[in-house]
């Protein structure tokens, strides 16, 4: 979205509508924040919004490696796999859930459909699975 003369934070465009909460809705919303002392979080509207909101991932080197043996890329494929994914800045799991990387992009980076699903589709449980319990 491109910035316009006389629109900022403070002064909204025109066509932006505000959303009247009643009574209920504003009760529930302030008991959350009294209860909950993290930020307020704000839906996007992509595949993203499935993932606990973060803004920034934190790069780790063995959090692929260990995503790529999750998923069980074969022994022989997983070097392969792994050099691609590192040469694209790769660095998190979560990346396969934005829209704006698409299955035919990584089929163009040189993976193959099944190791494409495999990446793309084992998101939430491999979270589940580093999830203390």
């Amino acid at each position: 979205m491109q910035p316009a003369d006389g629109i900022n934070l403070h002064s909204p465009p025109p066509k932006l509508k505000f959303e009247k909460l009643s009574a209920y809705k504003k009760r529930k919303l302030s008991h959350s924040t009294v209860n909950d002392t993290s930020p307020p979080t704000y839906q996007i509207s992509s595949r993203a919004e499935e993932s606990d909101n973060s803004s920034v991932v934190e790069p780790d080197k063995n959090l692929m490696a260990e995503y790529v043996d999750f998923v069980k890329v074969k022994p022989t494929k997983k070097e392969e796999v792994l050099r691609i994914l590192n040469k694209k800045d790769v660095t998190s799991p979560k990346f396969f859930q934005l829209d704006s990387i698409t299955r035919e992009d990584m089929s163009h980076w040189g993976l193959n459909p099944g190791i494409i699903a495999q990446l793309r589709d084992n998101i939430k449980k491999f979270e589940k699975h580093l999830t203390p319990q």
